[in-house]
């Protein structure tokens, strides 16, 4: 996401692969999302899912559980609604 944030035209690597999941009616995921700034972008774009460090950081497999339990996603969907 780094590298499409400092593009001359912001996001046009994002943009195809949005548009053709509407149009194949699939879902999408963006690898990478590291910010806010980032997944706020992607969400406005109409992309479905995200991972990386501003969901979480990478994490032993003991601690997931845990993660899981207190991750709220309704905050990422307020933003993306927001």
């Amino acid at each position: 996401m780094r590298t499409c944030a400092t593009l001359t035209k912001p996001w046009t690597n994002a943009t195809t692969p949005v548009e053709i999941k509407r149009f194949k009616q699939r879902k999408t995921v963006a690898e990478g999302v590291e910010t806010q700034a980032h997944w706020d972008q992607l969400a406005s774009l109409g992309c479905d899912y995200a991972q990386g460090y501003f969901i979480a950081r990478p994490m032993p497999p003991e601690e997931f559980q845990a993660w899981r339990a207190h991750f709220d996603a309704s905050l990422l969907m307020a933003t993306r609604q927001g």
